[in-house]
């Protein structure tokens, strides 16, 4: 996957993503997921505070702006929410950045081409192949016309194994898309220390 992860030979990619035909073409991610950045993002995503989504875009922005602007994509989806968490939540975390993202890149967003449509657990407390199983079939595009030959630009908040991203992105892909990357503000890993020179396709975290 061309996703980010630690691996010795980053212009050739990790081994996952080689092996994968439907494998993110870039992962794009600001910070590792510790400290206080990891502190404002639950806050964002679980403390009922949607008010953070610029104060995070503006600390990404001074790392990421030039490489998204050279990605270029056709069209920004978010990572979708289940209705049954989107009800729980009052807002979807991953829609509130792809429109902060969009209106800064000036793209299309659009909240309603990728479904949901299986709710599935919670990926927090599960193994990386447990994550995996537990987002097989969950994503669904609704109207693959709107998607077909279009680059997207896939949003999400937080990048740990990357299960669900993949997920949502070989179905992108099946469904037609062009290119597909992705954008999270942070990625978890404990490698990711000190690591920046070394990461797959050298296109996500900067310090």
């Amino acid at each position: 996957m061309r996703c980010g992860a630690p691996t010795p030979r980053p212009e050739l990619g990790c081994g996952a993503c080689l092996n994968n035909p439907h494998a993110l073409d870039a992962a794009y991610f600001a910070f590792p997921y510790t400290g206080q950045v990891a502190e404002l993002i639950l806050g964002f995503k679980f403390a009922d505070r949607p008010e953070r989504c610029r104060l995070l875009v503006d600390l990404c922005w001074e790392r990421l702006e030039r490489a998204l602007f050279w990605e270029d994509p056709d069209l920004i989806v978010p990572m979708p929410l289940h209705i049954r968490r989107l009800l729980r939540r009052r807002y979807n975390q991953s829609a509130l950045l792809a429109q902060e993202v969009g209106a800064r890149l000036g793209k299309p967003v659009s909240t309603d081409l990728l479904m949901r449509h299986r709710h599935t657990r919670a990926q927090t407390r599960l193994d990386a192949r447990a994550r995996q199983l537990n987002v097989q079939g969950a994503f669904r595009v609704v109207d693959p016309e709107r998607l077909k030959g279009r680059s997207v630009l896939l949003v999400d908040d937080v990048m740990t194994t990357g299960a669900t991203m993949h997920a949502a992105v070989a179905t992108l892909k099946r469904a037609g898309s062009g290119r597909v990357s992705g954008f999270c503000l942070a990625r978890v890993d404990a490698e990711l220390k000190g690591m920046s020179s070394q990461m797959c396709r050298m296109e996500a975290w900067r310090p």
